[in-house]
């Protein structure tokens, strides 16, 4: 096996040739197999010397091997993840091939150079490691969209979001998505990865904005957020076009920025929380996250070499993922801690209620027992006093008194107003005037008939409310000015239609 590796060139519109020299050492297999990447590169066009050991003078000299996304994958020389065509060098001889590269994608080429057998073993390893990396994916998604659908969590929801969009862009950028669709287009084929790679910067932005919570911890940050998922989205459709290498790494860039942000607010949010052990998930999944990003950003621009063993980027993801799937556990692991300790706080509350109940139940027969007393004692009285009008009119008066305390206790003090909501109006339609003569029944002052004054000229003015509570309150301003006034001084009450009122119910406003 022969390995070598291009400078990457990131992502530019040039068009890039290089020339390679291939040689047999003696006793070897005349039969190889080039493999090249990335899967996702658009035009690969290998050109190969016709007569073997030989140098062309001009390009009929040679035969042009089509790879690349944009020969559908039914149609290319090998059915591959990777780019490959078989080759034959004879022995003893160099054979010198040309490579075209152009694609709108970051260019970052690889080439290895098999004989049949290590190839089988290399794809079965390769079969092997992305069994795994698509399995765990999988297992994912569907564990913590379940969760979340379970406990209606959008972290969780946005998390899986996330996870099933690195899924499907890993399908497509390593080339196995191809595999299932061998006629899909070169331009699907970019759409997805382009597309894709601009929607998971989306959610990768939202899943932060949930993450540390930024409305209520940084609430002007979560507009930075998401004005940058907002962009990401817009940015999909120049997955199509030649915009894409000028595009992508602006929104790359800006990506690895926020994540870089997003670091020193977990830092920050820790020491804010010391005891808040999923920011170290999250601090950790950061991390990997922006590693993954440089090595591979390094990668395309030639720094590292493009043959590495490891792809930093697909580990350093999954890594990332599942530390942050771990952070979430703990997270469910908290909530469901408060979700049972607010619980018992209900439970707490209802027993409360209930031994509110009772002892109110308890309290309004203590207060029902005298009212009835003093009721009973009046009407008595009454029975002895019939020829002695100012008595009978006192009498009737405390009578109306009784009565109205025993309604007040059935409203606030009873367990149906417990249950049912005390403050509950009963609205209903009224005149001023019994209005007025309701409130005026309930004042308890002595000198009442001789100070307080009622005009009114809207006593046949209807209006809606709640008759007891309106008394009341009209009772209590009557009684306060008695009271706190002069002894001699008179209380006028004054009721009055306000300006713009209908004919049929309008505002009253009263003085007293």
């Amino acid at each position: 096996m022969s390995r070598g590796g291009f400078p990457g060139v990131g992502q530019t519109r040039a068009i890039h040739w290089y020339r390679f020299d291939l040689s047999r050492e003696p006793g070897a297999n005349a039969e190889w197999l080039l493999e090249m990447g990335e899967p996702y590169i658009d035009h690969l066009d290998l050109h190969v010397p016709l007569t073997a050991g030989q140098t062309p003078t001009g390009p009929e000299g040679y035969r042009v091997i089509r790879m690349g996304d944009f020969v559908p994958y039914s149609q290319r020389p090998m059915q591959t993840r990777l780019h490959s065509t078989p080759l034959e060098l004879p022995e003893g001889q160099t054979v010198t091939v040309y490579l075209r590269i152009d694609s709108v994608s970051a260019i970052s080429l690889s080439a290895a150079l098999w004989t049949p057998k290590a190839f089988i073993a290399r794809q079965t390893t390769a079969l092997l490691f992305h069994g795994m990396f698509f399995g765990v994916l999988v297992v994912l998604v569907v564990v913590y969209l379940a969760l979340g659908a379970l406990l209606r969590d959008s972290v969780l929801l946005t998390y899986t979001a996330y996870v099933a969009l690195m899924l499907l862009y890993f399908l497509f950028a390593t080339g196995v998505a191809a595999t299932f669709l061998p006629d899909a287009p070169g331009w699907l084929l970019n759409l997805a990865v382009g597309g894709l790679g601009f929607l998971g910067t989306a959610i990768v932005m939202q899943l932060w904005r949930r993450l540390l919570n930024l409305r209520r911890n940084f609430p002007r940050l979560q507009h930075v957020y998401r004005g940058l998922g907002v962009l990401a989205v817009l940015a999909v459709p120049s997955s199509l076009t030649p915009w894409f290498s000028v595009v992508s790494p602006v929104i790359s860039t800006l990506g690895a920025s926020m994540s870089l942000v997003s670091l020193i607010l977990i830092v920050i949010l820790m020491r804010r929380d010391p005891r808040d052990s999923s920011l170290r998930f999250y601090l950790a999944c950061a991390l990997s996250s922006i590693i993954g990003m440089v090595l591979s950003q390094l990668k395309l621009r030639g720094v590292l070499p493009s043959d590495l063993s490891i792809e930093p980027y697909p580990v350093a993801a999954l890594l990332g993922v599942l530390i942050l799937g771990a952070g979430l556990a703990l997270r469910i692991r908290r909530l469901q801690t408060e979700r049972v300790r607010a619980e018992e706080g209900v439970a707490f509350a209802t027993k409360r209620a209930e031994e509110q109940r009772i002892f109110v139940a308890m309290l309004s027969h203590e207060f029902r027992t005298p009212l009835a007393s003093i009721d009973g004692a009046a009407q008595m009285i009454a029975l002895d006093v019939q020829d002695a009008p100012p008595l009978v009119k006192r009498l009737e008066r405390i009578r109306s008194t009784t009565r109205k305390l025993a309604d007040l206790v059935d409203v606030f003090l009873s367990t149906q107003a417990l249950d049912h909501g005390a403050l509950a109006l009963q609205l209903e339609w009224m005149t001023v005037g019994r209005l007025l003569d309701a409130a005026m029944d309930g004042v308890t002052a002595a000198d009442a008939e001789t100070r307080v004054v009622v005009t009114t000229r809207v006593a046949d003015r209807e209006l809606r409310g709640d008759l007891q509570f309106l008394c009341v309150a009209i009772t209590n301003v009557i009684q306060n000015a008695l009271r706190y006034s002069p002894p001699d001084a008179p209380v006028v009450v004054t009721a009055e239609g306000a300006p713009g009122g209908s004919s049929s119910a309008s505002p009253i406003k009263g003085a007293a």
